[in-house]
């Protein structure tokens, strides 16, 4: 293939003093908005030297840095779930109603196991040169001497205010709560804790200036994880900060708490399959169950903390988080060893390795009473082939009051904020006066105060809808997932996701052979220096659709006015690293992978170019602002040798007229797509979504029902959000 010299590209350089006052406008609220959703943080939360995600930057106190329910499936019990008391089946609970316990919830003993071999590796590795905030969780539960350098540098961040405080603060908080019989949590250290607490800001509500991002589901219920706790434990004593007591702070954060719950019950999680978030919400989850006082909390919790461990259950491959994500970075889907669920999966499901020695969520399960079903573990090591999962997260902006959810409300504005949609032009006129009602100009919304006249007129709104594209883009709307996963090989994308819109930090497809062997492409968007949007992560969206083991890519970036030249490239580009393949091959307009039995072909209609230098490279360039690439996965079991595969896709009909793809694929039959109409296999049209909640050999959940219902190898997990109860039965046979 020919080379590209990456100087030769386009990259468009923005000139300030050629742009109109509307347009500045817009130009600096993208920017804001790259900060709003990720300057801060794309900072990891692990403070170990073998932190999960490439931003970690190792300083010693940085681990702030970094169908209806009654559907009478196999998975169900037989039964018509919208009874409020029936509930009985054939699921070894005789009596499965409201005052059944079920079996008892009981931790496998490998992951005790694990959570022990944990501890001690965190506990070794902490000292008083290296480790971090996180990593002094494990110190106080094994019973050793707490280093204080971390713990008082994130006192300093959150007396600051600054973004990300919440991270540190809570496993500080976990440190406070198990630390009281402590005696290396010292009287000094404990009262330094308690004034940051009491003078902590905990909500945009608040007043008082600061520098920290409330906005996004992660953040929501880090934060409001810390107000319950701390009103709890100062319940009776005021708040420096707002004149509030402890009470009062209760009585804040418990609504909002179940707001959060019923949200993610319902629609799922916005950040959806984050490789990083996902490692943000389970702490604050986990510090819910061990230490709120109100019982319908904590069980809630523990219901959120199965369903995060479901949805990577079901989309791992062998401890990889390798699926399309909501929320991500490049250096957690430029090859996987830098997920931060990594060490997670190892601790829930002994899969892969634990990789971090201080990781938020990982000091957290292994100190806390939370126990995850068996189910869990056992769906992880389904080692069935293939298997095939569908599941929704979100809904379309526009069906918001459909659901209840309006536009101008602050509980209903921090709900769409939760889910990106910051830009977005049914949402931003509502969210300016929210500013302005909570005077949230002094921090990150400063740059948007240049808008203050404009509240209450359409100028806002008609400027956001002329930019669609853009403003609605990073917004996490309704988001179809499949995943398709054999034990040689794993494909996973987002179903017809936004086609031809700017995503922020979205990742829209996957194909995975190992850690390493990772294969996926993008249509870089980004600004310069914006982790909103990068090379590798965000950008412009496809219309992507699977069937099984082979996906078609179509990209097709719609014209923006002014701000073509100005911001964006012009091309489409694969991650294929030749160097994680034991063998590769390239053939005009293909190329071809090899690691043991399991083969990959990405095909570019464009010929692609490795970009300069070649040698052992990553990147192919397809150099056009319009492109249709072919991912096709196979084995050895399935297709002969890696040349038998090689020769029957080259020997395949394939064409591209315009962005219609035929293409009559050796493994699967002729496929038909384009930018337009039905994803068509061998003549039968694919079901793109919507999709049910959950629609996999362990669930059949239809969407926005209650309860869940998940089953496997004769265990039964019952989750029911609304009574609410955490139900758990194991067959005799």
């Amino acid at each position: 293939m020919p080379v590209i010299p990456k100087h030769s590209l386009k990259n468009g350089k923005i000139s300030m003093r050629l742009v109109p006052i509307f347009l500045l406008t817009v130009i600096c609220f993208f920017n804001l908005l790259g900060s709003l959703v990720a300057c801060g943080c794309d900072d990891d939360d692990d403070d170990s030297s073998g932190g999960d995600t490439e931003p970690d930057d190792d300083s010693a106190g940085d681990d702030d840095l970094d169908d209806d329910a009654d559907d009478d499936t196999a998975a169900d019990d037989d039964v018509d779930d919208d009874s409020s008391d029936d509930d009985t089946g054939d699921d070894d609970a005789a009596d499965d109603d409201d005052t059944d316990p079920g079996d008892p919830i009981a931790a496998t003993p490998g992951y005790v196991d694990r959570c022990e071999e944990y501890l001690q590796y965190c506990f070794d590795n902490q000292g008083p040169g290296s480790g971090g905030t996180h990593g002094q969780v494990c110190r106080v539960a094994v019973g050793g001497e707490i280093y204080e350098d971390p713990i008082q540098a994130n006192l300093t961040k959150a007396d600051n205010r600054e973004d990300t405080a919440d991270f540190g603060m809570t496993s500080i908080m976990r440190l406070l709560y198990l630390g009281q019989d402590s005696a290396y949590l010292t009287d000094d250290l404990k009262a330094d804790i308690e004034e940051t607490l009491l003078d902590f800001k905990y909500w945009p509500d608040e007043g008082g200036s600061d520098h920290m991002i409330f906005w996004s589901e992660n953040h929501q219920i880090l934060f409001l994880s810390l107000e319950l706790l701390a009103g709890q434990y100062f319940r009776g004593e005021t708040f420096t900060n707002d004149g509030l007591t402890g009470q009062d702070h209760i009585d804040k954060a418990i609504p909002r708490l179940h707001a959060w719950f019923e949200m993610r019950a319902r629609f799922g999680f916005t950040e959806f399959h984050s490789n990083v978030y996902y490692n943000e919400d389970m702490p604050a989850l986990l510090n819910l169950v061990d230490f709120a006082e109100d019982e319908e909390i904590r069980e809630k919790a523990e219901m959120a903390l199965d369903l995060f461990a479901f949805d990577m259950a079901v989309n791992s491959f062998k401890g990889y988080f390798a699926t399309a994500h909501g929320r991500t970075y490049p250096g957690s889907v430029m090859g996987r060893q830098g997920e931060s669920t990594r060490t997670i999966e190892w601790i829930l499901f002994g899969q892969g390795a634990y990789t971090s020695s201080g990781h938020f969520t990982g000091v957290g399960l292994c100190t806390s009473s939370y126990a995850p079903p068996a189910v869990l573990e056992a769906i992880a090591n389904d080692d069935a082939d293939p298997i095939e999962s569908r599941q929704r997260d979100g809904f379309w902006i526009d069906d918001g009051p459909s659901y209840g959810i309006g536009y101008t409300d602050f509980e209903d504005v921090m709900f769409w904020w939760s889910a990106s949609a910051y830009a977005a032009w049914q949402v931003m006129p509502g969210a300016l006066q929210v500013m302005e009602d909570y005077n949230l100009w002094d921090g990150y919304w400063g740059a948007l105060e240049i808008l203050r006249p404009l509240i209450g007129t359409a100028f806002v709104e008609e400027t956001l809808k002329a930019l669609d594209p853009m403003s609605r883009g990073p917004a996490t709307e309704e988001a179809n997932l499949y995943t398709y996963r054999t034990a040689d090989y794993q494909l996973s994308s987002v179903q017809d996701y936004k086609p031809g819109m700017w995503a922020g930090q979205q990742h829209m497809w996957t194909a995975i052979l190992d850690g390493d062997a990772v294969v996926f492409t993008t249509y870089p968007g980004g600004m310069p220096g914006d982790y909103l949007a990068t090379d590798w992560n965000g950008g412009w969206t496809p219309r992507a659709g699977q069937y099984r083991n082979v996906l078609v890519a179509i990209y097709l970036k719609p014209s923006i006015p002014l701000l073509d030249d100005l911001l964006f490239k012009d091309y489409t580009h694969a991650y294929f690293p030749k160097a994680a393949f034991d063998e590769t091959h390239e053939e005009t307009h293909w190329t071809f992978g090899r690691l043991g039995d399991a083969y990959l072909a990405l095909y570019s209609d464009v010929e692609p170019a490795w970009a300069d230098p070649p040698a052992d490279g990553y990147e192919l360039i397809a150099d056009n602002p319009s492109n249709v690439w072919i991912l096709e996965l196979g084995r050895a079991s399935d297709d002969g040798t890696f040349q038998d595969f090689i020769d029957g896709l080259l020997a395949a009909s394939l064409s591209v007229d315009g962005l219609d793809v035929s293409y009559d694929s050796p493994s699967v039959g002729l496929v038909e797509y384009g930018w337009t109409g039905p994803l068509v296999v061998g003549g039968d049209a694919v079901d793109q979504g919507p999709y049910p909640r959950f629609d996999n050999a362990y669930a059949q959940q239809a969407w926005d029902t209650n309860p869940y219902v998940i089953a496997f190898d004769g265990m039964t997990l019952k989750l029911d959000f609304e009574k609410p109860w955490r139900r758990f039965w194991e067959s005799d046979g």
